[in-house]
């Protein structure tokens, strides 16, 4: 099972612009923490005052900054990327709005990278950047300081890779869901979810993104659920407060 966040809501059906640089990352993933990496591999990326991701442009001044690689302020190496011709056709903006599993997979793939950051900047200079881990899921934070610069984003990537964060204990109390199956099917990736607890399983219902395809007859409460926005199912459950394992 592979990962990441996207919107919870409208996603690419919405018509409102999005101008600052987190765009419509969900305020869920934001205080989210991917585990340390030995390196980074970075895509500089841009805001349009439309709220549009712009990606690959060699003349932009914020890409060309990250160009020489870098350490973050902890040691961590990071590497970005201009894009060749395979990562304009792998991964476009809209991908990177949803932190898409299946584009950040081949991308990790490709270049053998154990992480993924992505460091948005908009008009006004802010930045916000976004981490991805295969199996982990996608977490962002904002990069709080005037005219943002790569120094500031490097150690917000530091922030976000500073070690995997599990849903609060309250929550691993109260909800335990088990991810006891995955298949793809008519073009959709389908999980089964198993739960001692009823209401968690029922929670399922009511969050954005998710869809319910069936319950199934076994020994314990059991549903299959199509994610349709994205994010992967690990990240589905962080974000509604939901420990699974």
């Amino acid at each position: 099972m592979r990962c990441t966040f996207a919107l919870l809501g409208l996603l690419m059906s919405m018509s409102t612009a999005h101008t600052a640089p987190q765009g419509s990352w969900p305020d869920e993933a934001s205080y989210i923490s991917l585990s340390k990496k030995s390196w980074v591999l970075v895509i500089p990326a841009r805001r349009s005052e439309t709220g549009d991701i712009v990606l690959w442009d060699k003349d932009d001044d914020w890409l060309q900054q990250w160009i020489v690689p870098r350490q973050t302020p902890s040691g961590t190496k990071t590497v970005a990327i201009t894009g060749d011709a395979d990562d304009k056709r792998m991964v476009l903006g809209w991908h990177l709005e949803n932190m898409d599993v299946n584009a950040l997979n081949k991308l990790a793939g490709k270049y053998k990278a154990p992480a993924i950051a992505v460091a948005v900047k908009d008009a006004s200079q802010q930045v916000a950047v976004a981490g991805w881990v295969s199996g982990e899921g996608a977490a962002w934070r904002f990069v709080s300081s005037s005219g943002a610069t790569r120094e500031s984003a490097l150690g917000v990537i530091d922030e976000i890779f500073s070690g995997y964060s599990e849903p609060n204990e309250i929550a691993v109390a109260q909800d335990k869901v088990e991810i006891t199956g995955q298949r793809f099917n008519d073009g959709w990736t389908e999980y089964r979810l198993e739960s001692f607890d009823q209401p968690s399983l029922e929670r399922l219902y009511s969050i954005p993104g998710v869809e319910v395809m069936g319950t199934l007859d076994a020994n314990n409460p059991s549903v299959i659920v199509r994610v349709t926005d994205g994010r992967d199912i690990e990240t589905v459950l962080r974000s509604a407060g939901i420990s699974y394992r």
